[in-house]
């Protein structure tokens, strides 16, 4: 592994106050354990790793970027999306939860990627404004 580019997309800006707390728990038992997501290459020579919350308006303009990068770095580039909701619910390693609702969104990933469908829900989800 000649590059390894690892981004933690935890927040931009804007990301660092705490939303209310949720009216009733999260459904998610526990969005830790899920199932990595990879475009690209195996062999490429430059590997990102995305860390991210799909409620993150600092990781959104960060996904953007990345889109844009991957189009153009083609063949040469793998791409891996992991995960990281901001909120407690199934995100027990955080201080607090700043997204509430990020569990539910990190719960569509892993449905989605079960059918096959990560990377269309991904940029779906960020491409909302």
């Amino acid at each position: 592994m000649r590059n390894l580019l690892l981004i933690g997309l935890a927040c931009a800006a804007g990301c660092n106050r705490p939303t209310p707390a949720p009216t009733a728990p999260a459904t998610v038992a526990s969005v830790q354990k899920y199932k990595t997501n990879v475009k690209g290459p195996a062999d490429a020579p430059i590997k990102v790793v995305e860390f991210a919350d799909f409620m993150c308006p600092g990781c959104q303009a960060a996904s953007r970027a990345l889109r844009e990068y991957f189009a153009q770095q083609g063949p040469d580039i793998n791409l891996t999306f992991k995960n990281f909701p901001l909120e407690k619910t199934c995100n027990p390693g955080i201080g607090q939860s700043v997204h509430t609702g990020a569990c539910e969104l990190a719960l569509g990933s892993i449905c989605a990627s079960e059918l096959g469908m990560f990377w269309p829900y991904h940029d779906r989800i960020f491409s909302r404004s």
